[in-house]
């Protein structure tokens, strides 16, 4: 799994502008900002981040199987984009 690091390598491979990892994390912070304040934050070519509420319910303790109560919370929900779609598919050998 690539972390921040790894996209600001790959940001800065070949000719062109150089991004700093403190870009890269700052842009980052901005996505998690944007979210947490309930905005849908949409990135063209790469996909959609919408902010959801999941509501509270009951499940169990995979470990004694006990019950118990998972509370509401916050959760992100993504959908990537066609052309990101597309994108994978091509690299994948299939388009």
């Amino acid at each position: 799994m690539a972390g921040a690091y790894e996209v600001y390598r790959k940001a800065n491979e070949g000719d062109g502008d150089r991004m700093s990892q403190e870009q890269v994390n700052r842009v980052f912070g901005a996505v998690a900002d944007l979210l947490a304040t309930g905005e849908k934050v949409s990135i063209q070519g790469f996909g959609t981040l919408t902010p959801v509420e999941r509501a509270a319910r009951k499940c169990h303790n995979p470990q004694g199987g006990d019950p118990i109560e998972k509370p509401a919370h916050m959760d992100v929900k993504w959908k990537a984009a066609t052309a990101l779609k597309d994108r994978l598919d091509t690299e994948k050998g299939k388009g």
